[in-house]
């Protein structure tokens, strides 16, 4: 049980480190104005949960790696061999694309260009039965009609990779609307905290 709610079976109790802040006040205490501790050269990457096929969207959280590469780029991965895979891949250096582009597309579980017409929800805390507590957003789109569609969820236990990562996104929203204000539902994490 430890393992799964992210704790460690053979800290001793009396050498432990001190928690860091969980919940609301860990996500008040940080600065989005920083950096994500993930990123280099244009690319962010972060290692999270998703929900984001059909078939798991309201369902399953799955072992994921998010990126976003150049300005609005977003990539979800299975795994960083799957990434790693993918950056090596001969579509980056020209030659037959229709081959090229066959190798990659199973590598992928969601690829989207951020835009104008996607938005973020705040970062927010829930209790799940087989994860323990984690922190979790939702990356939507808007429709011609208005209506909004769920692309994607993301989740983590600890509250930095998700603010992160909403950071992240939200800052390709902005690059797609010029370097404009985004809409988003809110900033600071909500929700139960234990």
């Amino acid at each position: 049980i430890l393992m799964q709610r992210g704790g460690d079976p053979h800290a001793d109790s009396a050498t432990a480190a001190v928690p860091p802040p969980r919940g609301a006040d860990a996500c008040r205490s940080q600065t989005h104005a920083e950096a994500p501790a993930h990123s280099m050269h244009g690319v962010v990457q972060i290692e999270c949960l998703a929900r984001c096929s059909l078939r798991t969207l309201n369902k399953v959280w799955k072992p994921s790696v998010v990126i976003i590469k150049g300005h609005r780029e977003l990539l979800v991965f299975r795994n960083s061999s799957d990434w790693a895979q993918y950056r090596t891949a001969s579509v980056h250096r020209g030659g037959d694309i229709v081959q090229a582009m066959k190798a990659v597309t199973p590598l992928i579980k969601l690829h989207v260009m951020l835009s104008a017409v996607h938005v973020t929800d705040e970062v927010k805390a829930k209790e799940y039965k087989t994860f323990g507590p984690l922190h979790h957003f939702t990356l939507s789109e808007t429709g011609a009609e208005g209506k909004e569609k769920v692309i994607a969820k993301f989740a983590s236990r600890g509250a930095r990779e998700c603010l992160d990562l909403r950071s992240a996104i939200n800052a390709g929203i902005r690059n797609a609307r010029g370097g404009g204000s985004f809409r988003s539902s809110g900033g600071d994490a909500t929700g139960r905290y234990s």
